[in-house]
């Protein structure tokens, strides 16, 4: 994989495709025209890939997803495991003690994310655990 990460979110919203549809808005803004959108929101991603039905909800933001896509020359939207993902448990950590229902974090990042980030692109494996 190669590139730069553009941004990375964290939130709580209930339709969890409002995220893609703001990072495809910040894509777009920034003048990218090729990009590659890594969740592990499974569900999310089989729905803007048209692989299983958006939930009813949320139908109108799958739309919205949809028309994005296609201002850009390329794009590609895959499914990353959690345990790949170093960088979504990072940034939910962080998320989870804000008053705000998103946050996101712009280039540059800063040096923790970047290196969780990096190990990410790399599909480094780590063990998460749970603490009840």
């Amino acid at each position: 994989m190669e590139g730069e990460v553009l941004c990375a979110y964290s939130g709580n919203d209930i339709c969890n495709s409002v995220f893609h549809q703001e990072g495809l808005k910040l894509a777009l803004f920034l003048n990218v025209r090729s990009l590659e959108v890594a969740s592990d929101f499974l569900s999310v991603t089989r729905a803007i890939n048209k692989l299983e039905k958006p939930p009813w909800d949320c139908e109108d933001q799958f739309k919205r997803i949809w028309d994005l896509a296609y201002d850009f020359a390329q794009i590609i939207f895959y499914h990353v495991f959690r345990e790949t993902n170093r960088a979504a448990d990072f940034l939910a950590r962080i998320g989870t003690d804000q008053d705000s229902s998103i946050l996101y974090f712009i280039s540059p990042l800063c040096r923790e994310l970047c290196s969780i980030v990096e190990d990410d692109k790399n599909n480094k494996v780590y063990l998460r655990f749970n603490q009840y």
